[in-house]
């Protein structure tokens, strides 16, 4: 048998077992159907449905907002003073973007839309300690 082909077949298998694979979803994280936005709200309140069955249990899944806005979230049903319901930006330079609900406050929690950040869209996921995970974004239109 030739040598060069003994010495393909390792090589072969090895680079077929070292390829990239690609990523597995998080567990119960769904990526949200993303409607179209381009004015601005002028007083940003998103609704989370910890109990939704719908395909977008964020509404709405997009919100258009202003630099230096505050968005504020409502979450219904209303958890536990020690159930925690977060915002987590999915780019972690985005630090604007992490928010909690507290045992004060376990039905609201808001952030704040720096004064300057430049046009574009801001992806982000709403958790639960529940395993409720979705998909959301922000939209800063000018």
């Amino acid at each position: 048998m030739n040598k060069k082909i003994l010495l393909a077949i390792p090589i072969s298998v090895l680079a077929v077992a070292c390829a990239p694979q690609p990523p597995t979803p998080a567990r119960d994280c769904r990526t949200l159907h993303i409607p179209e936005c381009n004015v601005a709200v002028v007083n940003p309140i998103i609704n989370i449905n910890l109990a939704a069955a719908a395909p977008n249990p964020i509404n709405p899944p997009i919100m258009c907002v202003k630099t230096g806005a505050t968005v504020k979230f409502k979450v219904t049903p209303i958890p536990l003073a020690t159930a925690t319901v977060a915002t987590v930006p999915k780019n972690p330079v985005n630090t604007w973007m992490y928010a909690t609900n507290s045992a004060a406050s376990p039905g609201e929690f808001s952030f704040t839309v720096p004064a300057k950040l430049p046009k574009g869209d801001y992806d982000y996921m709403v958790v639960s300690g529940k395993g409720f995970c979705v998909d959301p974004r922000i939209r800063v239109p000018n």
